[in-house]
């Protein structure tokens, strides 16, 4: 965080040793991905005038930014909740339940979802039990 608010002429922002846990968690499996929220959570503080950045600054921050656990996206949090509410389906038939494109589901949703342990493909794709804690826990 130090780097992008140097690089964006930012006041630098502390973390306090809770919150690194939290930030961590909702940061996808790409670096970009984690100095975008970086950037993100830089700005957010700076506007704030926050300076050392507590779990309270954090819950403000991902409900602003609307970031979810693993950074999963809406797309891929309503592939979870189909496969929760409807168990164990198909590649169709979680399309058809969700309502987005096969082609979408399969390259776009899955793959994440996977990649964290939260849904099992084994010819017909499940939610596991780090999927269902993921939907509780937000």
């Amino acid at each position: 965080l130090a780097a992008s608010a140097t690089r964006l002429g930012l006041p630098r922002v502390k973390l306090t040793e809770s919150v690194m846990d939290d930030v961590v968690s909702v940061c996808r499996t790409t670096p970009r991905f984690a100095v975008k929220i970086a950037e993100d959570l830089t700005t957010f503080a700076a506007n704030l005038e926050i300076e050392n950045f507590d779990r309270k600054a954090f819950l403000k921050f991902v409900k602003t930014f609307d970031i979810h656990p693993c950074g999963l996206n809406r797309n891929e949090l309503r592939v979870l909740q189909a496969l929760q509410d409807g168990g164990a389906m198909t590649l169709n038939a979680l399309s058809a339940r969700t309502g987005l494109e096969r082609s979408m589901v399969q390259r776009d949703c899955e793959t994440i979802l996977h990649e964290h342990g939260l849904i099992v493909i084994d010819g017909t794709r499940s939610i596991t039990g780090k999927g269902r804690e993921v939907l509780r826990g937000w």
